[in-house]
């Protein structure tokens, strides 16, 4: 499912920043017409929303913050991202100066933060090269307009849960009472 969800996350980003150049995007299933993993629908087999619909919900907002970007497996161990903002021309008298780039490692610790001016509405910042030596949450958002995107972006040949992997061990304990 999130696989799903960042195939169309970045597609529909894709054209949402070159909206002035392209038409558009048809997501041809709605729904699903039986319990399937490999679609593009946007809702479950019963009805309720996948996390696809979310985030194609959120590139097709009035205000969009989203990142361009070639791949989310940093080459080399280095991912450039290039942050935009597009705004329907009704919003951008509300668009301010607070737009955060921020970058955390798995456990939630901020590794990096850029503060972006956001002032004209629709634009294009300045690429960005961020270190991907182990998995990366980059996170791009604004207080001010509530809006938060969040990416994630792995390192080269690297197992896509080792994260998880490197987490303390617990003790599990499963009783079944006798009735």
């Amino acid at each position: 499912r999130w696989v799903q969800a960042e195939a169309l996350r970045y597609v529909t980003s894709a054209i949402r920043y070159a909206a002035d150049k392209k038409a558009g995007i048809i997501i041809w299933m709605g729904n699903e017409p039986f319990p399937n993993a490999a679609n593009t629908s946007l809702l479950e087999f019963d009805g309720c929303p996948k996390p696809a619909y979310y985030e194609v919900k959120k590139m097709f907002a009035p205000i969009v913050l989203g990142l361009r970007h070639e791949s989310i497996v940093a080459k080399d161990g280095i991912v450039t991202v290039v942050p935009f903002m597009r705004a329907d021309a009704r919003m951008l008298p509300l668009i301010t100066d607070d737009v955060t780039l921020t970058a955390y490692d798995m456990s939630g610790t901020s590794i990096a933060q850029y503060a972006l001016s956001a002032a004209d509405g629709n634009h294009d910042w300045d690429a960005i090269q961020l270190t991907v030596e182990k998995p990366l949450l980059v996170r791009l958002s604004s207080d001010a307009l509530d809006i938060c995107t969040e990416y994630v972006f792995l390192p080269e040949n690297a197992h896509p849960f080792s994260s998880l992997l490197e987490l303390a061990g617990c003790a599990v304990d499963i009783s079944c009472a006798e009735n």
